[in-house]
C-alpha cells in the first residue's frame, strides 16, 4: 500500500516526489519510502545518504524516530534534495 500511495502522490502535478514513513518492525525505527516521477530527482541518491537503497524512481531506508524532524526539515528546505 505504501508504494501505491507514494506513486500516486509522486505522479500528481503538484509534487515531484513523495516521502512516506511508517513504523518499522524494529522498535524506535521508522521505514521511509521515497517515490519520484521526475527526471530531475533520483531518490536512490537521497536514500543512500541514510544508508538505504533503491533505484531512480523508488528507494527507501530506515531511521530512528528522533531523526524524522531533521529529515523532514532537510527535505523541505531544498526544491531538489541533495542536488
Amino acid at each position: 500500500l505504501v508504494s501505491e500511495v507514494g506513486n500516486e502522490i509522486a505522479s500528481s502535478p503538484e509534487f515531484d516526489m513523495a516521502l512516506i514513513y511508517t513504523q518499522s518492525y524494529e522498535r524506535d525505527r521508522l521505514r521511509v519510502a521515497l517515490r519520484s516521477d521526475s527526471d530531475e530527482i533520483d531518490v536512490s541518491r537521497i536514500a543512500a545518504v541514510y544508508n538505504g537503497g533503491g533505484h531512480v524512481r523508488a528507494a527507501g531506508f530506515t531511521i530512528d524516530h528522533g531523526d524524522i524532524d531533521k529529515l523532514l526539515m532537510n527535505m523541505g528546505n531544498r526544491p531538489n534534495p541533495l542536488f
